[in-house]
């Protein structure tokens, strides 16, 4: 947004380095969980092999697994809160 006519460039730099980031952590075919994302980033992403897929499975996913501190911490308030 405030790089005027450079923003390709800018554009195509972050992409390369969130598929860097991404295959390195993730192996190549990883997917990346996004939020939200411009139609250009996601382009621009895909364009370097990523799937882009929406966060919101992953996250309800994260939300139904308990550490066993969590599982402790809802014992200790008498089992009221979030039932597991």
């Amino acid at each position: 947004m405030c790089v005027g006519d450079r923003a390709g460039e800018q554009l195509s730099a972050w992409a390369d380095e969130i598929a860097d980031l991404v295959t390195a952590h993730g192996g190549k075919g990883a997917k990346l969980a996004v939020d939200r994302i411009e139609p250009d980033g996601a382009f621009a992403l895909q364009d370097r092999g990523l799937e882009i897929i929406d966060d919101g499975q992953v996250t309800e996913l994260a939300r139904a697994l308990k550490s066993a501190d969590a599982l402790d911490h809802t014992r200790l308030r008498g089992g009221h809160g979030p039932h597991i």
